[in-house]
């Protein structure tokens, strides 16, 4: 059997079951084929729990050819998006795309920037890169939770949030750093925001992996 339809199996064991009454936002994880497989599926889960997002985990793709920076050999983030983007074809659905592979931006001098994720603001369609996440050595868990933050992050652009001038929101503008480190939750301003959109539960976005501690 597959790994992805192990963790399809895995994940819907999991998750947690949402009233049928209630038509809950559809979100797509759609990890590429150099994604860690067991990361996905903590992410899937962790997201699962954390929100009322419906999850469907997809089988892994490969990327495009055009994605690639054969320079820097790094994804192009914004042709990520573009490959992700006729994944849904209805209201209220969203995709987040998951790499193992680093991830940039272009600048207007020609150069590029690296980045972790990328969203189209409020255009339902967000990519996260475990590259960066990974470095100096981080434990398997502090790799998790800084891919679910920034999971939460992007998919926070997806639905319409732009940065944040607070400075321990969730929301803030990375700036290059790993800010998800202390920026463990929306400021009340965004999560108001997200909550009345069905985004997230009352009970906070952040319960599932500290209560798994």
């Amino acid at each position: 059997m597959k790994w992805w339809l192990l963790l399809y199996l895995s994940l819907v064991g999991a998750c947690i079951q949402k009233p049928q009454s209630i038509q809950a936002p559809v979100l797509y994880i759609q990890p590429f084929h150099d994604a860690d497989s067991l990361l996905v599926l903590s992410i899937a889960a962790a997201i699962q729990s954390a929100s009322d997002f419906q999850v469907t985990l997809l089988p892994p793709v490969k990327a495009q050819a055009q994605t690639i920076d054969p320079v820097r050999n790094r994804y192009w983030a914004s042709r990520l998006l573009d490959q992700l983007k006729p994944t849904i074809n209805k209201k209220d659905q969203f995709v987040l795309g998951i790499t193992g592979t680093d991830m940039a931006i272009a600048k207007a001098d020609g150069s590029s920037w690296g980045i972790m994720g990328l969203a189209y603001l409020n255009r339902s369609v967000a990519v996260v890169s475990s590259f960066r996440p990974k470095r100096r050595g981080a434990s398997s868990e502090k790799v998790k939770e800084r891919m679910v933050l920034l999971a939460l992050h992007e998919l926070g652009h997806a639905q319409g949030l732009d940065h944040c001038k607070n400075s321990t929101c969730l929301m803030r503008d990375a700036e290059g750093k790993m800010h998800v480190d202390d920026c463990k939750s929306y400021c009340k301003t965004c999560f108001q925001y997200l909550n009345d959109r069905g985004f997230i539960q009352k009970r906070g976005i952040y319960s599932q992996l500290t209560e798994n501690k």
